[in-house]
């Protein structure tokens, strides 16, 4: 009797095992699962909004110098601007003239090139840019060797943006007058902006001679050449 009661208590006891495991892989297993899952979630998402609102507090800073970048880039759209802007180069020049003591001859510009970065072996390395545009000019003075020298220098720092690729010079002094004439060929820049991207800008446009300069732009074969030598200072 004693065996049959403890064979009975201990198949209770191993069939309430057994409904133990049973109901811990069918019940409490998947929910401590679901739960740990739900936390690791929790975690990511709080880790996510701190990120955020990291962003956010950063953009709100950058927000508040809005007007100082604005600034910034007012500056920088006079020295490259997002059109050739013949008219505004030429009074640049024709005041620097002035300023100088030289008489700009002519002026000469060509049609935009699209700019393409070059390694140092002098090979392109990359695609030509679509946005940014070359414009070839080219200048004839005549004055003292000095003041040729400082009209070239204050070319290359006026507000817009010049580039020297040749300056060549000869002495046309007579009974020891100090006369020079010059040649010098740069290029200056256009920066399309976002709107006109991918868009070839038109060749340049000869200026108004109303607003420049008289007498009337006379074009070559190959591009407008205006007479300078007769502008009158521009004050930019």
């Amino acid at each position: 009797m004693r065996t049959t009661n403890r064979i009975w208590v201990i198949a209770t006891v191993v069939g309430s095992l057994a409904a133990l495991a049973l109901g811990w892989f069918l019940g409490v297993s998947p929910r401590v699962t679901e739960i740990t899952t739900a936390d690791a979630e929790r975690q990511n998402v709080e880790g996510l909004n701190a990120q955020s609102e990291a962003e956010i507090a950063a953009l709100q800073e950058e927000y508040k110098k809005l007007d100082d970048y604005q600034s910034q880039l007012d500056v920088l759209r006079v020295s490259i601007p997002d059109d050739s802007d013949l008219t505004g180069f030429i009074r640049q020049i024709s005041n620097l003239a002035v300023v100088s003591g030289v008489t700009v001859s002519t002026f000469t510009p060509a049609a935009e090139l699209p700019f393409t970065p070059v390694g140092s072996d002098g090979a392109a390395t990359a695609e030509a840019s679509t946005n940014f545009f070359l414009v070839p000019v080219s200048l004839s003075v005549k004055g003292s060797y000095g003041s040729i020298m400082s009209f070239l220098s204050m070319v290359q720092n006026g507000d817009r943006l010049f580039l020297l690729s040749t300056f060549t010079y000869k002495n046309d002094s007579i009974e020891g007058a100090d006369l020079y004439s010059a040649q010098i060929d740069g290029f200056i820049f256009v920066l399309l902006g976002p709107a006109s991207a991918g868009i070839t800008p038109s060749a340049p446009a000869a200026p108004d001679p109303s607003t420049v300069a008289t007498p009337t732009p006379t074009p070559t074969e190959t591009a407008p050449t205006f007479p300078l030598s007769t502008a009158p200072p521009v004050t930019p």
